[in-house]
């Protein structure tokens, strides 16, 4: 490719990356968010493209030797909630760049990396060339919650796979593997009573406050990885179910 067609290219992942941030796509709402990839696979020159029930928005180029397993490219398309605007130094939806960065909700976690991957091979393709190997992409939901995409593509994946190249913020370090989630649901019961006569009954939000001050001293007896690092916990949602 010459100068101008990288630079080219280089400003047509931009452009796709701000239309990704201009597209809200909260998880349970990235129906409108997958036909906008579908639609840039196509206009790219992917061989395949296709959605799956739950959304999941598929691309496939066909390699030079379609016989070897497939390199996977994978992403998601979902976001957290953007919080308040007001806090923001730019609408959370717009996109804008400042002082050369792309910003809003998303721009590294997930639409800046799920915009260079749809564009990785679309430089092979725009020079007449093909990967070694079919490439496909796929953006899948409701990562922010669990990763129900991605193991619904698993799930039911029916074609062979020699690497997955998964597209996260790690500040350009590659990282090799993941930790892996365990969910933990911990219950503290009492014994409900009118809040004037607080004495006749028996509150467990104190119980609740002592089992969180102990938990940081708990991880310090946790296992370490090598390469994935210290375990962690996070306690996240805190529900109660009696007010009075």
């Amino acid at each position: 490719m010459t100068t101008d067609q990288i630079d080219q290219l280089l400003a047509d992942c931009v452009d796709f990356t701000q239309r990704l941030i201009q597209t809200p796509s909260m998880t349970h709402e990235e129906e409108t968010i997958a036909h906008l990839i579908a639609d840039e696979l196509r206009a790219l020159g992917y061989d395949e493209v296709w959605l799956d029930e739950l959304h999941n928005v598929y691309g496939r180029v066909y390699g030079q030797d379609r016989t070897l397993p497939a390199l996977a490219l994978n992403a998601h398309t979902d976001h957290v909630d953007p919080g308040d605007p007001a806090l923001w130094p730019v609408p959370p939806f717009s996109g804008e760049i400042v002082e050369g960065r792309i910003c809003g909700r998303g721009a590294c976690d997930i639409k800046g990396p799920l915009a260079v991957q749809v564009y990785s091979v679309a430089g092979l393709l725009r020079n007449g060339e093909r990967p070694r190997r079919d490439v496909v992409f796929c953006g899948v939901v409701e990562e922010e919650i669990g990763g129900t995409g991605a193991r619904y593509w698993a799930k039911n994946l029916d074609y062979p796979v020699e690497l997955c190249l998964l597209a996260e913020p790690s500040d350009n370090q590659l990282a090799l593997g993941h930790r892996g989630i365990w969910g933990v649901w911990v219950k503290f019961h009492g014994r409900s009573v009118h809040a004037s006569a607080p004495q006749r009954g028996e509150n467990p939000n104190y119980y609740l406050a002592t089992f969180l001050e102990r938990l940081p001293d708990h991880i310090k007896n946790l296992p370490e990885h090598p390469y994935l690092g210290a375990t962690t916990i996070s306690p996240t949602i805190i529900e109660v179910d009696t007010t009075s």
